[in-house]
């Protein structure tokens, strides 16, 4: 994912700015026009890159080479190496590799990061987009103004992904 890579490096790029973070587990983001933009993780002491070892080492060196660089996330869970290496599984099973196209993966979970009030997340997933062309797209989402989604089929999925609100839900028993 040579796309992704060039992003996580050169995100300053982007032409969209970065919203503030309101609540997200224990993280915030700083100011991303007054230097590179990072996350400030408040109650756990992550594992620098430069000093991890054994587990820890490894996923962060399979992290880098899908993303570029070893990111925030992903630093939160180095403390408990197994949770780490099952984070990056999650992360990469279901965004890096499988028949479903990337853009779609990005849909599904800029909108539900938006469901979970994660703005970093939602910034993540949109800045992805964005980058493969779905500026409108992603600028709805970070809006959460899905009604100015014009593709149908997109419209769908992000329908579809906002019904995991309810478990229940007809939407759901219908892939979009």
């Amino acid at each position: 994912w040579r796309m992704q890579q060039s992003l996580f490096k050169n995100w300053h790029r982007v032409s969209r700015p970065m919203r503030s973070l309101r609540s997200c587990a224990s993280v915030e983001t700083l100011d991303p026009w007054k230097g590179k933009v990072s996350m400030v993780i408040k109650y756990i002491s992550p594992v620098k890159p430069a000093s991890a070892t054994g587990l820890v080492a490894g996923v962060y060196s399979q992290i880098e080479r899908d993303f570029g660089r070893v990111v925030e996330p992903f630093q939160m869970h180095s403390p408990l190496p197994k949770i780490l290496a099952g984070a990056w599984m999650v992360c990469r099973e279901s965004q890096l590799v499988g028949i479903v196209p990337r853009t779609t993966k990005e849909v599904v979970a800029a909108t539900v990061s938006q469901l979970n009030c994660c703005n970093y997340c939602v910034d993540a997933h949109t800045i992805m987009l964005s980058a493969a062309g779905e500026g409108r797209t992603a600028a709805a989402i970070s809006k959460a103004k899905y009604e100015n989604i014009t593709d149908e089929n997109t419209f769908r999925i992000v329908q579809w992904s906002l019904a995991n609100r309810s478990p229940r839900s007809e939407l759901l028993r219908w892939l979009p």
